[in-house]
């Protein structure tokens, strides 16, 4: 799936709406499967449980790929168009499917999935005010939060495709209506710990764009966030992705075997470090403290302190 692309009308980019995490991976499965030069099929896009386990290495996916089909045809999307008359922002509420199929069974389960009339004009047929997204690079997102923000991200990357270092300035009451979080995170704070950070960290850890992001302020509130970010274009900018980490066998805490796991994870991470290092780069502070957490299993203080001191 590495070669596959998502491409929307930057109106559709741009709506409100909020959806799960494995909505937003079947979501995304199903637009990299539409062919935005062309009209729409008559055909059903079809979305296997074991092309959505591949995509995003995933436990348990026909459950998965079926509370996403459902969910999604509960979540509207609200797309906003500048009324010149009335001199105000009119929003429309529309659906993504008209119809979602699906079988109920086992892994060799599937869905069906029909874009609805009302989303048409944003992906089909489309010759200007677009972005193209690669797929491979939101795969790895973790959060519906963190996906949103790529895609803002890209669609101003596209238009400032002549800029090496790219500017964004979203506010804050905008983001949160897009991404369907309108009246939560009062405190500026929170929304930047809970939200914000993990969601560049994600970004730079797992995809092409190097962000980071300053905050614009009106007397003591945060009104807005800048993000400056750059697309590493050379294959020798790569960032090195870090091997998934082996999950934690179900043993008592101070087991040998958990010792075994412990050393296997760590051995990981440093192995991951050392290519970071190769390129100027280093541990990103999630990695720093799991790596702390299995140097606390396996009782080696001198590393955490070690580690401590960077």
């Amino acid at each position: 799936m590495n070669k596959l692309t998502i491409v929307q009308g930057n109106d559709l980019l741009e709506g409100a709406y909020k959806v799960s995490i494995d909505e937003f991976r079947l979501l995304n499965i199903a637009l990299s499967k539409i062919d935005s030069i062309n009209s729409q099929p008559l055909d059903a896009y079809v979305i296997t449980a074991l092309e959505f386990k591949e995509a995003y290495r995933l436990k348990n996916p026909h459950v998965k790929l079926r509370e996403a089909a459902i969910g999604l045809m509960h979540k509207p999307i609200t797309l906003f168009e500048y009324d010149k008359k009335k001199n105000k922002l009119i929003g429309s509420v529309r659906h993504w499917f008209s119809l979602i199929e699906y079988d109920a069974g086992d892994e060799h389960s599937s869905v069906k999935v029909y874009f609805s009339e009302h989303v048409k004009p944003f992906l089909y047929e489309l010759q200007k005010n677009f972005t193209s997204i690669t797929f491979q690079n939101i795969a790895a997102l973790n959060t519906s939060f963190s996906v949103r923000l790529y895609y803002w991200l890209s669609k101003a990357k596209n238009i400032n495709n002549n800029n090496d270092v790219v500017e964004l300035i979203l506010d804050v009451e905008w983001i949160k209506i897009r991404a369907g979080l309108k009246n939560l995170y009062s405190d500026f704070r929170i929304f930047r710990r809970k939200l914000i950070e993990p969601a560049i960290e994600n970004i730079n850890r797992e995809t092409d764009l190097t962000i980071r992001f300053e905050t614009i302020k009106q007397g003591k509130k945060v009104v807005s966030i800048k993000f400056i970010y750059i697309q590493e274009r050379s294959p020798d900018l790569v960032k090195p992705k870090r091997q998934r980490l082996p999950r934690r066998p179900k043993v008592a805490s101070g087991s040998h075997e958990e010792g075994k796991w412990a050393n296997k994870c760590i051995l990981i991470i440093l192995n991951h470090k050392k290519a970071l290092q190769e390129k100027g780069e280093d541990l990103n502070k999630n990695d720093k403290e799991k790596l702390i957490n299995l140097y606390n299993i396996v009782g080696n203080t001198l590393a955490i302190n070690e580690l401590n001191m960077t």
